[in-house]
């Protein structure tokens, strides 16, 4: 079942990976030509949130498989900075990846504007790319 669980995470972060880079690739051509808001945008954000929240579904899955959060003692998490990337950072981080992500696309669908809708797009993704990139590199380094 882990297996399985590790590999659906991993797979659906590097769905969310191409979509994010299309998302904000689509954006940045859109405000340099001036180019209409289309349905293959819209949808690309919506595939880009949907990927965010398989990815929290199964990360979460990961997290009680592992049993981590019933063994672990506060004041081990508080100690050991390995442990408290992955019992607690992450998870923050990656919460606030998708709340942003949410708020992005909400704010843009109410958008009017091609043009103001691109734009927030490439603002909110992008500060998106940014935070699980972070937890990325933050994992790394640890």
């Amino acid at each position: 079942m882990k297996p399985f669980i590790l590999f659906s995470h991993a797979t659906i972060s590097l769905l969310f990976f191409v979509t994010v880079f299309v998302v904000i690739t689509k954006s940045i051509v859109g405000l340099i030509t001036k180019r209409q808001y289309s349905n293959f945008d819209k949808k690309t954000t919506v595939f880009c949130l949907i990927f965010l929240y398989c990815q929290f579904i199964f990360g979460f899955a990961l997290y009680f498989i592992n049993k981590k959060a019933e063994l672990i003692d506060p004041n081990i998490i508080n100690q050991n900075n390995l442990i408290r990337f992955w019992e607690v950072e992450h998870i923050i981080l990656m919460l606030f990846a998708i709340a942003i992500a949410q708020i992005g696309q909400v704010i843009i669908s109410n958008t009017k504007k091609s043009f103001t809708k691109y734009k927030k797009r490439l603002i909110y993704f992008s500060i998106v790319l940014i935070i699980v990139l972070s937890s990325l590199f933050l994992a790394k380094y640890k």
